[in-house]
């Protein structure tokens, strides 16, 4: 198990696939770069996650180190929600398609 800053990231097969998780914590490193790249601070994350600022910046020291990995299985994760959102047809997802190609149309001058 790596040591960032004396926080341990650790990765089990049984736990979310394999992806690196902050020791102790049932959060992955992918989640913490997602959300940090949508702009949370590293305060923010630490607060929303209940973390110390210390896991959160070995979270961030790990993706560095890893980041071709991570950022592969982010753009996976992506693909992967779109293929299940275009092909979700439920009623209210449908409904919601509705809705923003209404306010589409209204945007256009």
């Amino acid at each position: 198990m790596p040591l960032y800053d004396s926080v341990r990231i650790t990765k089990n097969p049984a736990i979310f696939s394999g992806r690196p998780i902050i020791n102790g914590h049932r959060i992955t490193v992918h989640d913490l770069v997602v959300h940090h790249r949508t702009g949370m601070s590293i305060e923010e994350l630490a607060e929303g996650y209940n973390l110390t600022l210390e896991e959160v910046d070995a979270a961030l020291t790990y993706y560095e180190v890893h980041k071709a990995t991570i950022d592969c299985q982010i753009a996976a994760d992506d693909r992967e929600f779109a293929h299940r959102a275009a092909a979700d047809t439920s009623p209210p997802v449908e409904r919601m398609r509705e809705i923003g190609k209404a306010s589409k149309r209204r945007q256009v001058p």
